[in-house]
């Protein structure tokens, strides 16, 4: 195993508002243990599952094939843990719901839309939740257009439909609380969120967010993240309060551009970040940490000779990040120069010991990764 040290760069933000969270010392688990990847990769088009063989020392291709399916490249999606929920469009007026749980590799799947009889539908948004699923859509009627949220049980039994006033552009679920994040297209040109009780589905807040709301997501204390180009809010799912947090010019750590996101044990954010000068490529790797608001990221320049970027490993820009927990290891995918069908994934232990551990290369752009 070859180690070299890792140079990272360090941006700190300034808490505006409430209470910091408290975290004690993080401590990782112990290392070496064996570890199972699927890693997801678009191959022109096509989402399709690359198991690996992983251990403290070594990354290898696993030449077994994944039960998982492959299939068009769905959307809209929604990653909770090892869960990936998906919509997929199958005909022209509908389309089905795939559930998949990578630590299993069980499945559930089911049609959604049938019912309806409309070929002008567009879904937005699809979330799963411990008692059912929530996808949103709108349906446009000519002059106008409608907006909904359908709430479906664990089977996929159609609930109801809950009439939006406004656009919905993604959902998020904490507190037995739905949370819409909606778009005034028509009117004032600003976000807003809506929040549904799932005891009852009914709707029991609406509040006004602003302009240029890039995101909204659930973190590991279960609080709402609500996310800016130049600040994110992190909002009570309770009480609705907020504490905001806000930039530096320069220092935005940039995580509502991310395509994937996946949290550690400790809370820490991994995702993929435009590098804004400090590198040559798109984007790299970045670490969020909410307890001390820092984001870390690794600069490919930093912790990689000319010739391994360029030439062993050939890297052109991060499409993923993700992170196995049994080995305390960064995982990061990335697109090969040149190529639309090749990729690979690197292994770096991250802070506070950073360091390139090892590369596998693959068929495919790595899109997505679940560790079991």
């Amino acid at each position: 195993m070859k180690t070299y040290k890792i140079m990272y760069l360090a941006l700190v933000c300034l808490i505006v508002g409430c209470s910091k969270s408290e975290n004690g010392s993080e401590t990782l688990k112990e290392t070496g243990s064996k570890a199972d990847y699927t890693l997801l990769v678009n191959s022109i088009g096509l989402l399709k599952a690359q198991p690996l063989n992983a251990t403290s020392e070594t990354l290898t291709i696993n030449p077994g094939e994944s039960p998982f399916e492959e299939m068009v490249m769905p959307r809209p999606t929604f990653k909770q843990g090892t869960v990936l929920t998906m919509y997929q469009e199958t005909t022209a007026c509908g389309g089905e719901i795939i559930k998949y749980d990578f630590n299993g590799h069980s499945s559930n799947k089911f049609e959604v839309f049938s019912d309806l009889g409309s070929c002008d539908l567009t879904a937005k948004a699809v979330l799963h939740s411990d008692t059912g699923y929530f996808i949103a859509y709108s349906v446009d009627e000519g002059s106008t257009t409608d907006h909904f949220v359908r709430v479906l049980d664990a089977s996929g039994t159609l609930v109801t439909d809950v009439s939006l006033s406004k656009d919905p552009v993604e959902l998020a679920v904490t507190n037995n609380r739905l949370f819409i994040l909606n778009f005034d297209e028509e009117v004032t040109g600003e976000h807003g969120l809506t929040v549904m009780d799932l005891a009852s589905n009914g709707l029991i807040n609406e509040m006004n967010l602003g302009f240029d709301v890039r995101k909204i997501f659930v973190n590991k204390d279960a609080k709402l993240v609500i996310s800016y180009d130049t600040l994110h809010t992190i909002m009570d799912p309770v009480t609705f309060g907020e504490t905001y947090i806000n930039y530096q010019s320069g220092l935005e750590p940039k995580f509502a551009d991310s395509s994937t996101e996946q949290f550690d044990a400790n809370g820490k954010l991994y995702y993929e970040r435009p590098p804004t000068g400090e590198s040559e490529h798109a984007n790299v790797p970045a670490i969020y940490d909410f307890a001390s608001n820092t984001a870390f990221l690794y600069i490919y320049e930093n912790f990689l000779t000319e010739d391994q970027i360029d030439f062993e490993f050939e890297i052109d820009d991060t499409t993923m990040v993700g992170f196995d927990e049994k080995n305390g290891y960064m995982l990061i995918g990335y697109r090969k120069a040149g190529s639309t069908t090749k990729g690979g994934l690197l292994r770096v232990k991250p802070v506070p010991e950073p360091a390139f551990i090892d590369n596998v290369n693959v068929d495919g752009i790595p899109y997505d990764i679940y560790v079991k």
